[in-house]
């Protein structure tokens, strides 16, 4: 496979990388700058601007590409047009780009997000692919426009769209914070105590990810990809303080509370031009209960199934952030 990947050096795309070239592919990742002398995989790596068309062709990297993961984005910004700018214009770009320069492509794939569909209403009724999208925010409303672009462009391979629920495991820096204050033998909830959400490794998650890149029934469909299990946050923080063995005492501070801080923050980011991880947009994902989805589809078209439990993914995860002396 001639595979070519966005966001090779995010936590999703680092991951993929190692996959396929575990697997033999030849390994083509699209970088904005020039990479740290020394990489040590095999990836050739292609510097380009995702707001030229002619910086992607002229790079070579689409040159007899079979398929392009389009895992790239942004999640954190205050405003959406901050988002279309790095979620929707890249994929646009890319798409035009392959269109002209990659002619026996086959597979398109973008990871989208769970937050481009919405939230579930009913505890009993996790949203599926079939589920309207209704997205609540900002990032998922620039997913599912990047989303329609896909679907509704004029070009000549297929396209799968994946969308991840909340993904943790080595590399992820999200669960980072959270096994800090676990480890200090605190566990602060930011209002979502007792909110239910779908989870999945990122192992896992790369798994179907490749699964669904070759399966001839996944093209031009969408699919969620998370474990069979609903959880709560209390079961996600009970879960890290057995692997960490730590009892914790627990606060859930009251969402009016997390909003007004949110709202300092974003005083802060507009004073510092940084945005803090602590904001009105993140907060607005806070707020619904029930974050689940359903990845029976996948398991039917193309026989994905999850096998690593929410236990020993923690602790795999806690040894990496261990490796790399963060805890």
């Amino acid at each position: 496979m001639n595979a070519v990947i966005t966001g090779s050096n995010g936590f999703i795309g680092s991951s993929l990388v190692e996959n396929l070239l575990a697997e033999g592919a030849d390994v083509r990742c699209l970088v904005r700058s020039k990479p740290r002398s020394g990489a040590s995989d095999k990836a050739k790596r292609y510097v380009i601007d995702y707001a030229s068309q002619e910086s992607i062709i002229n790079s070579g990297a689409l040159d007899n590409a079979d398929v392009i993961f389009h895992v790239a984005g942004v999640t954190k910004h205050l405003t959406l047009e901050g988002f279309r700018k790095g979620n929707v214009m890249p994929t646009q770009t890319l798409l035009e780009a392959a269109k002209k320069q990659a002619p026996s492509l086959k597979r398109f794939v973008f990871i989208s997000s769970q937050a481009a569909a919405g939230p579930a209403q009913h505890l009993e009724q996790p949203i599926t692919e079939q589920t309207p999208p209704k997205p609540i925010e900002d990032y998922g409303l620039s997913k599912l426009e990047a989303e329609n672009l896909l679907r509704n462009a004029d070009h000549p391979f297929s396209h799968t769209i994946i969308r991840p629920p909340a993904v943790y495991g080595p590399r992820d820096v999200d669960f980072l914070p959270l096994f800090k204050q676990i480890g200090a033998g605190r566990g602060i909830y930011p209002g979502n105590k007792h909110s239910y959400i779908s989870l999945i490794h990122v192992h896992d998650l790369v798994d179907g990810i490749l699964r669904a890149a070759t399966s001839p029934s996944a093209e031009n469909q969408t699919y969620f990809l998370a474990t069979e299990e609903t959880i709560t946050w209390q079961q996600v923080y009970q879960t890290i303080s057995k692997v960490l063995g730590k009892s914790i005492w627990e606060l859930n501070i009251p969402l009016p509370l997390i909003a007004f801080a949110a709202r300092l923050g974003d005083l802060y980011s507009k004073l510092t031009g940084t945005i803090s991880i602590l904001n009105s947009k993140k907060i607005e994902l806070a707020k619904p209960k029930l974050w689940i989805c359903t990845a029976d589809k996948a398991k039917q078209e193309f026989n994905f199934t999850p096998t690593i439990p929410m236990i020993e993914g923690m602790a795999t995860t806690f040894e990496w952030y261990k490796k790399q002396g963060w805890v």
